[in-house]
């Protein structure tokens, strides 16, 4: 019997740790708050009968079922409980958020200006090349853009290169268009 009631009384030991824990989400004003300190009365059982037993073990399965409340109003001479305190850091933080990315992107605007540039052309590269991969893979319509490469190679060839004159042509506007790019002028 004694191991009996020592496993009784560890498994009573067991539902007690398992009590619940609740907070009310209001209390009415003409009810008084619930106090930690009121003294609850012990039963005194003897563990040698089989009647005894069974009690405790209906006491233990009681005593799981109550609920501890607490208000959920914090007095305000108490400090704030963690999360509240990181969530009042994190809302801080999000306030100076547009104040710090302006200083951010003055102070560093043209490497930004540089990255997004790098960034862009390289999307703009990848577009391009998945179209012409696209477009290749087409039969008809790629032997037509060979076509029109070859073509428009004949009539430069014939327009530009033929004549001396032509080349001279060719050879100024080449020039010009080095002078507008490099110099900058009109």
């Amino acid at each position: 019997t004694s191991t009996e009631a020592m496993s009784t009384a560890v498994n009573y030991a067991a539902v007690e740790s398992s009590k619940v824990d609740t907070q009310p989400l209001l209390i009415p004003d003409n009810q008084p708050l619930p106090q930690d300190n009121e003294v609850q009365q012990s039963k005194s059982i003897d563990i040698t009968s089989t009647e005894a037993m069974s009690t405790a073990v209906n006491y233990a399965a009681v005593e799981s079922s109550k609920v501890d409340t607490q208000p959920l109003l914090i007095p305000d001479n108490q400090p704030l409980p963690q999360r509240p305190q990181i969530g009042g850091k994190f809302s801080a933080f999000l306030e100076q958020l547009p104040k710090y990315l302006g200083s951010f992107s003055t102070e560093y605007q043209l490497p930004i200006i540089c990255f997004a540039t790098i960034i862009t052309a390289t999307i703009a590269v990848k577009i391009i090349l998945a179209v012409l991969d696209v477009i290749n893979e087409i039969p008809q319509l790629n032997l037509v853009f060979e076509l029109t490469g070859i073509g428009y190679l004949i009539w430069f060839v014939f327009r530009y290169l033929f004549k001396a004159s032509t080349r001279q042509e060719l050879a100024a506007q080449i020039s010009f268009i080095q002078k507008e790019i490099v110099h900058g002028q009109d």
